[in-house]
């Protein structure tokens, strides 16, 4: 989503930009191996880059820059005027950076010199109290993405709790009592033979059916604000992810579930 949002910046509507990573060395990192590749697969961006005078962590285009920083680094949120901030992996920043304060907000300040500036902020969770949670939990309008099922066409958020795998699994699983062998024994086998049940329907939904219902989808929302809001939230898992499986996260929870930190960060990042 930032690499589109910057390609669209570059293209179409060019000020200075800033990305910052929680760490200046995974944001240079990101800078070689990432952005750089993307920027030069695109003819009209690639077109527009300025190699020569960009570095690793400051790329130049006309009328605009992008600068990479990182969330432990004050030196690298300080100074420079921006109107495009986008911050990644919110939830890995630190809280504070000595006597500087939030990274966060530091960022956010380079904004100031512009009206219309945009800021966004992504992340994997992490607890309530994350940062991505709290900036959820206070948008003005908080959507998700909505597919439709291929049996009665019913708009429908993939939700976890409508994976189904065979019952004669569930009972080989409970019969396990924890033991690894057994345990990845049966989630081997729920991997091949997991599917989606339509929450509507109750029809049957295979991973063949997942890239149509992806194209049919839309964002939508169970509250719609009575104003113009500033502030839109989006949240998706890894269900509607097209090179992941319904089996794959089924079998994942299977492997997590006996573990307290393994089902953490399936709930996290799955």
């Amino acid at each position: 989503a930032i690499f589109n949002a910057l390609g669209y910046c570059i293209s179409q509507d060019q000020a200075p930009a800033m990305i910052v990573y929680p760490t200046v060395d995974i944001g240079e990192w990101t800078s070689d191996n990432r952005i750089r590749p993307f920027l030069l697969s695109s003819p009209d961006i690639s077109g527009r880059f300025i190699e020569q005078k960009s570095q690793k962590r400051d790329l130049q285009f006309p009328g605009m820059s992008i600068a990479i920083s990182g969330a432990n680094s004050a030196a690298s949120l300080a100074s420079r005027p921006i109107r495009y901030l986008f911050m990644d992996e919110v939830d890995k920043y630190p809280p504070y950076l000595g006597d500087e304060g939030d990274p966060e907000s530091l960022a956010e300040e380079r904004t100031k010199s512009f009206h219309n500036r945009f800021i966004f902020r992504a992340s994997t969770p992490t607890t309530t109290r994350g940062r991505v949670n709290m900036a959820y939990n206070s948008a003005d309008i908080r959507l998700k993405f909505q597919v439709p099922c291929p049996h009665c066409g019913k708009h429908q958020e993939l939700m976890f709790r409508q994976i189904k795998w065979l019952d004669d699994l569930k009972e080989e699983y409970k019969e396990s009592k924890g033991d690894p062998q057994k345990i990845a024994k049966v989630a081997q086998n729920v991997l091949s033979s997991a599917w989606y049940e339509c929450v509507y329907c109750g029809g049957r939904i295979e991973d063949k059916h997942k890239q149509e219902m992806l194209r049919g989808g839309h964002w939508a929302s169970d509250e719609e604000p009575d104003y113009e809001p500033r502030k839109v939230a989006y949240h998706i898992s890894s269900l509607y992810a097209p090179w992941v499986t319904f089996g794959e996260v089924a079998a994942e929870f299977l492997r997590s579930k006996p573990f307290p930190e393994k089902l953490r960060n399936f709930i996290n990042s799955w």
